[in-house]
């Protein structure tokens, strides 16, 4: 049962990312009163882009071949290591594949950073200035934000004592929302987690993904240079790691319907209710995009400093609650 959970959840987190990009496109549209594309146009751009073989450059070596095709593999797995939906091994912690260990906030952090790692090689890889720019501006803000999610996940792995993401979303729905609400140091990650997930995915303030201007990209500049499915493969790899970090905070701070497979009837409310959230979700994401405004490259630096502190607070808070019970709770 486990490892049918994870394939379900690897095949709910693939299929639902071009949709979710799509709706989060066509509702900032009619926010714009615009009508905006359909929320299908995804799917149809990924096959028409994969249909199409990239040009031969003399310039890029390997490195600009491979680099969407890590990416992608690196943020599927990612979901696949998550509870989209169900979790594996009826809801206990265990293996997600026999034999194999099961997913953990360390090999998390480890397959985002290689991901943005592969992607920035493949941009200043690409022998043209735009990319190796956006790939320099691109580093520059994971610099600033990668500290404030290791921070943030180990704050949640010393508050749950565990950093296996299934046993953290089955405490936090035990716990549910009214509880959340009253752990500030859950709060506090939560506050830290939105922040961090705006920038690692490349979205406003951070990055604007909807500019054609090369000279204001920085996130969406890396892959300027790729053309036919391995531009297919860098949008599908955006797409899924939205996905992946707005699954995270729905998982961990809006609890519920995340659960061991069991009837199939169950499985489908399930899923419908995964989608539900994830709706809400961006339609709040649209609404907070149509108006922001994007910051400076280095104005980044202050809220990528405030969710690296509000990670340590939380740390603090953590720390607290284990020398005097109650304390940070």
């Amino acid at each position: 049962m486990g490892l049918i959970a994870t394939l379900l959840n690897a095949g709910v987190f693939l299929l639902v990312a071009p949709l979710a990009t799509g709706l989060l496109s066509r509702s900032k549209a009619r926010l714009q009163l615009r009508r905006g594309p359909s929320l299908l146009q995804q799917y149809r751009d990924l096959k028409n882009l994969w249909a199409k073989r990239p040009p031969d450059l003399a310039v890029p070596s390997l490195v600009f071949v491979i680099a969407p095709y890590v990416a992608l593999f690196c943020y599927a797995l990612a979901g696949a290591l998550i509870p989209v939906v169900f979790i594996n091994a009826a809801g206990s912690v265990g293996s997600v594949w026999p034999g194999l260990p099961g997913g953990d906030l360390l090999l998390l952090i480890y397959l985002l950073g290689l991901a943005t790692f592969a992607m920035g090689l493949g941009g200043m890889d690409s022998g043209a200035p735009f990319g190796q720019m956006g790939s320099s501006r691109s580093m520059f803000i994971h610099v600033m934000v990668e500290p404030g999610l290791i921070l943030s996940l180990a704050a949640l792995a010393l508050y749950w004592n565990t950093t296996d993401p299934a046993s953290i979303v089955i405490q936090t729905q035990y716990l549910g929302l009214g509880g959340i609400l009253t752990h500030p140091a859950l709060l506090l990650v939560g506050f830290s987690l939105v922040i961090l997930a705006l920038a690692e995915a490349g979205r406003l303030p951070f990055d604007n993904p909807s500019t054609h201007l090369e000279l204001t990209m920085s996130e969406h500049a890396v892959g300027i240079e790729y053309a036919g499915r391995q531009w297919a493969a860098v949008k599908l790899a955006e797409m899924l790691k939205m996905l992946l970090l707005l699954t995270l905070l729905i998982d961990l701070f809006v609890p519920g319907f995340v659960m061991p497979l069991q009837t199939p009837g169950l499985a489908v409310l399930t899923v419908v209710a995964y989608l539900i959230k994830l709706c809400i979700a961006m339609l709040l994401l649209a609404g907070w995009e149509s108006l922001q405004g994007q910051l400076r490259l280095r104005a980044a630096i202050r809220p990528a400093s405030l969710a690296t502190g509000l990670a340590l607070s939380s740390i603090a808070l953590t720390f607290i609650s284990h020398i005097f019970p109650g304390g940070g709770r």
